[in-house]
């Protein structure tokens, strides 16, 4: 009798450890797919940019941080494995950070983009110094959240540094 009572409550227990065993392994399977989710997003965004920056002309994108058909654009995910996450823009990379402030993803941009919404020149005729270009890139790095929807306006365009009309790529909110 004692050692079906045994045998039973053994089998018990290791039913029970591979519970736990398999509950912890769809943990980690779930874990990475949202560490890949947040790559895809940091390289996606890295690559649009550098592709943006790099073009010859003047160029604009919409990119549209929801799940919605809504809004012409390139579409992110406003949210991976169901909660938000936040954008940190560098003038040379892209930094992903989870909805805690945990740093989940990052990836560089080949070029440079800038997210000041404006940069104040100090003299009209010869636009943005340098050093203007400079300081509002000082301010970085420029952060979305995607709590809500997110529009974000991508535009090469030609802006008057040093007397010089050059392409900048700029990132600001929609």
């Amino acid at each position: 009798m004692i050692d079906f009572i045994t045998s039973k409550l053994g089998l018990l227990i290791a039913a029970m450890l591979m519970l736990a065993m398999l509950g912890s392994l769809l943990h980690l399977m779930n874990s990475t797919a949202e560490q890949k989710g947040y790559q895809r997003v940091a390289d996606d965004l890295a690559s649009i940019l550098s592709q943006i920056d790099g073009s010859p002309g003047e160029m604009n994108a919409t990119l549209v941080f929801d799940h919605s058909d809504e809004t012409l654009g390139i579409h992110f995910p406003r949210a991976i494995g169901g909660e938000s996450y936040t954008i940190s823009l560098y003038t040379g990379s892209v930094v992903i950070y989870d909805a805690d402030g945990g740093y989940r993803a990052q990836a560089h941009i080949s070029g440079e983009v800038h997210g000041w919404t404006e940069c104040e020149g100090s003299n009209p005729t010869v636009g943005l110094s340098s050093q203007n270009v400079t300081d509002c890139d000082g301010e970085e790095p420029w952060t979305f959240p995607t709590r809500q929807t997110l529009i974000l306006e991508v535009n090469h365009e030609i802006v008057l540094v040093d007397s010089e009309e050059i392409l900048l790529t700029l990132v600001r909110r929609k």
